[in-house]
């Protein structure tokens, strides 16, 4: 179990990182802009939005690790691929916008005009949370030999 969480816990403070390099990215590009303020909120805001599907695909894989440990590098990033190809191509292939809004990417808050866009948030939340938690609890059940 202490395994696992380890292994998640890596997997979700990588994705800060990396979410959070993209946002001072952003920032650094927004400060030249005469309109910097609302870039800055909205590059924030898209960065944050980000989280929550990648924190999503960590608990998957970890799920897919724990019910089937050799398929676990295919399938989790056949999973992303998924999830990216229909939340950002989806439209692109003619498909209705609530099958785009089955992907974590399209679900993910997006700043917007009138403010931001936040109506996929509950779902992902709730099924990161459920993933997360059976990865673990079935990480419980199963037996692991120690090397040796």
């Amino acid at each position: 179990m202490r395994w696992l969480s380890a292994y998640v816990a890596m997997g979700l403070i990588a994705a800060v990182l990396t979410i959070a390099a993209g946002v001072v990215g952003a920032l650094v590009g927004a400060v030249s802009a005469t309109d910097a303020g609302a870039l800055a909120r909205d590059a924030v805001i898209a960065g944050a939005g980000q989280l929550l599907p990648a924190a999503l695909f960590v608990g998957l894989t970890a799920v897919v690790f724990v019910l089937a440990p050799r398929l676990t590098i295919a399938l989790g990033w056949v999973l992303v691929a998924l999830g990216a190809t229909i939340g950002l191509f989806g439209p692109l292939f003619g498909m209705s916008e609530s099958v785009t809004r089955l992907s974590p990417f399209a679900a993910a808050p997006a700043p917007t005009a009138s403010g931001v866009d936040a109506n996929g948030v509950w779902w992902v939340a709730a099924v990161t949370v459920v993933a997360v938690a059976a990865a673990l609890a079935l990480m419980r059940r199963r037996e692991l030999a120690a090397a040796g």
